[in-house]
This record gives C-alpha cells, structure tokens and sequence, in this order.
C-alpha cells in the first residue's frame, strides 16, 4: 500500500471517530431529587496498519519458531536431514504406542462394542475403578460410563516400567538427532533405520 492510500485511509478513519459519537449531558429529575450526566466519546483506536504490522510479526515468529523445530536452509542437505529428523519423531511416536501397549497402560479398544459388550465385560470382571478409593465410597455413584476402566485387571498397568522404557526411547533419538546433524545423510539414515527397529523393552 502506498503513502497516498494510507493517508487517505487514515483521514477516512479520523472522520468515522469524529462523527461518531458527540459529548453529551443529561439530566434525569425524579421526586428525590435530579441527576446529572455527562456521556464523553470514547476515540475510535482502530489502527489497520498496526494489525497488519502485528500479523506479519506473529508470520515472521512462526516461521522462525518451525525453522528452529527443523534444519535451517543454510544447512547442507537440509530437505534430506528434515526428511529424517521427521521420519526419526515418527519412529519415537511408534515406540512410544508400544510400549503403551506393553506396560499395559492403554485401554480395551471399546470402538466397536455395543452396550450388551460393556455390560458383559462388567459381568466378566474385565475393568478397573479409575479412581479406586473413591469407588468404596458410599453416596460417589454417578454413572456416565467414565468411572470405570475396561482393560484386564490380571494386567495391572506399571508405570515405572513404561517411564524407564520411554526415557531410553527418548535418549536414543537424541543420538539419532545427532548423527543426522553431523552424518552424511545416507549414513544417518542407517541409523535411523536402526532405530525404527530397536525395541526398548
């Protein structure tokens, strides 16, 4: 936008502050006595020039912020190293869904059951109190479905073991991370083809 457009736009705007609203006092009388008020425009302050200002700010920090999650373009290969730092955080969410399932702590896949299916699984012990303490309580009974848990109790769920695998998961990838920095990208790749095959369990 050039200077004439802004100038004219600003003028634009300055005309819709000034006719807006005028300054004005009324007096309300009653058997009690009179009230006086005085009512004073508030300005306009609608500036477009400073939200464009602030949405090309808000581009610029979010482009910075996905440069930084990535290899920069000043980096050798960096479309190559991007390609295998993204495939390297797949691999960890992939590690990370199995040992949920290892450590037992999803819950029974319920997608496709129907209600006769919960109840028969209720009959069948197959569930857990979400919050077990409060389950004994007399007078805590409010039932939306959400109170109880359906996965096999045979299978308790051990957290500290899924922690411990995790943090391994997580050291890993930081390795692998590493060697896509300073590796040649056929090299890492290796390693991160390595990686996606470990088992941390």
């Amino acid at each position: 936008m050039n200077r004439q457009k802004k100038e004219q736009l600003k003028r634009k705007m300055q005309r819709i502050n000034d006719g807006c609203v005028t300054t004005k006092t009324i007096t309300t009388t009653n058997e009690i006595g009179s009230l006086r008020t005085t009512f004073i425009p508030t300005l306009n302050t609608f500036d477009p020039f400073a939200i464009i200002k602030q949405s090309q700010a808000l581009m610029a920090q979010s482009k910075q912020q996905e440069k930084n999650m990535y290899f920069s373009e000043d980096t050798q290969d960096y479309q190559a190293r991007n390609r295998l730092y993204s495939r390297a955080l797949d691999a960890t969410h992939d590690h990370e869904r199995r040992l949920r399932d290892v450590y037992h702590l999803n819950d029974t896949d319920t997608s496709n059951w129907s209600q006769e299916d919960a109840v028969q699984a209720i009959k069948d012990g197959k569930f857990v109190f979400r919050r077990p303490d409060e389950a004994k309580k007399p007078g805590h009974f409010y039932y939306c479905g959400l109170e109880i848990r359906y996965r096999d109790p045979e299978k308790p769920a051990d957290e500290l073991g899924f922690r411990n695998a995790l943090k391994k998961v997580h050291e890993t990838l930081e390795t692998v991370v590493d060697h896509i920095a300073v590796s040649e990208p056929k090299e890492a790749m290796k390693k991160g083809e390595t990686y996606r095959e470990q088992k941390f369990h």
